[in-house]
């Protein structure tokens, strides 16, 4: 793997809790009434996907791009693996815990789940990555996990699409092809089509703003400036010009790959690194977390209580979150990748690859 861009593990922390705060925004407003006039910093929450989307694109064609200039059966299936030991440990995780949640809601509560998202083809959908894909998009079980599974539909294709793109010599073409997926995609989020839209364009865009990093040359433009208001201009605009916002996320993106100036050192920190790295087991347990919490201390029952005990009620939520999504991190996420890819890098899924196409012939 190549050097850590580290403004670009910080800011997985931001999309993170992006997101986070926008399922909990009902909940917020509830015990703070006062809270809905900042209510439209998060409203639009659910575009740290986006951000996470183009983040994707990116980080994977920087690691990977001189891997794939010729696509390999062996590095193909040797990539997916390593791929997979980065998302399927702590998905698997989180849908057994919902899983254990539903068997409790019928256990206690007698109180059947509904069968359009809790399941059993929903469930062998979820274990097969594929539950994302339906046209139009439902979600069912982690509900979240949609996301992943598009991811996986990404990591698939990846090394197609990166082998081709790579190959394109025009600066000024990749430039353009930027600009028509960030401008004309939006165009397709309001279909029945939306995800796919949305992963497609928003990966791309994050390769191709590799291509864009690579030929870079030495400037004195002021990208930390950029830098500094591209993310707070995201926020802003989110929610007046809703998905067309893109073009804002795919520029707050390259800003900071060029890792100079104050924001860049803020995302760079060892506090927002160590959130980035996170965020992947916080955003895929957050839904879990907040379920749960809305049974033990619903917004609505302590609607009338005293402020400070609301205001702890809201803090509560946000400090569960944080510290189930950090445990597994350290429990699950990361020991179970590093044995997954260990056992990878031994070459048994390799070579067994091997095995099957000599047999094959």
């Amino acid at each position: 793997m190549r050097d850590e861009l580290k403004a670009l593990t910080g800011i997985r922390a931001f999309a993170a809790w992006w997101v986070v705060l926008f399922h909990l925004r009902s909940g917020i407003v509830t015990l703070i009434p006062a809270a809905r006039t900042y209510l439209w910093l998060v409203a639009d929450g659910d575009k740290g996907v986006d951000l996470f989307f183009i983040l994707s694109g990116f980080v994977l064609a920087y690691n990977y791009a001189a891997r794939f200039a010729t696509v390999r059966p062996s590095a193909y299936l040797k990539f997916l693996c390593f791929r997979l030991a980065r998302i399927y440990p702590a998905h698997m995780a989180a849908l057994i815990i919902w899983i254990l949640f539903a068997v409790a809601n019928l256990s206690v509560k007698h109180k059947a789940v509904d069968p359009r998202y809790f399941g059993l083809p929903t469930l062998i959908a979820n274990v097969l990555l594929v539950h994302g894909w339906g046209i139009p998009l439902r979600t069912s079980w982690n509900y979240p996990a949609w996301s992943i599974s598009m991811e996986w539909l990404a990591y698939l294709h990846f090394p197609c699409v990166i082998a081709v793109i790579s190959r394109v010599r025009s600066t000024r073409l990749v430039l353009a092809s930027i600009c028509l997926l960030a401008c004309g995609a939006p165009l397709l989020f309001d279909t029945a089509y939306s995800h796919y839209a949305r992963l497609l364009s928003e990966f791309w865009i994050g390769c191709l703003l590799y291509i864009l990093y690579a030929r870079r040359r030495d400037t004195n433009f002021r990208w930390d400036i950029v830098a500094l208001f591209a993310l707070p201009a995201t926020i802003c605009l989110a929610s007046v010009v809703k998905w067309f916002v893109l073009p804002v996320l795919a520029l707050t993106i390259y800003s900071l790959t060029h890792e100079r100036g104050i924001t860049v050192k803020v995302y760079g920190s060892r506090v927002a690194r160590y959130w980035g790295r996170v965020s992947y087991s916080l955003y895929i347990v957050h839904a879990f977390v907040i379920s749960a919490l809305h049974v033990l201390l619903p917004p609505d029952r302590y609607a009338t209580s005293d402020i400070a005990l609301r205001i702890a009620i809201v803090c509560a939520y946000l400090v569960a979150v944080a510290a189930v999504g950090a445990v597994a991190y350290h429990v699950v996420e990361e020991p179970c990748r590093n044995k997954m890819r260990a056992w990878v890098n031994r070459r048994r899924v390799v070579e067994a690859a091997r095995e099957l196409v000599v047999a094959a012939q």
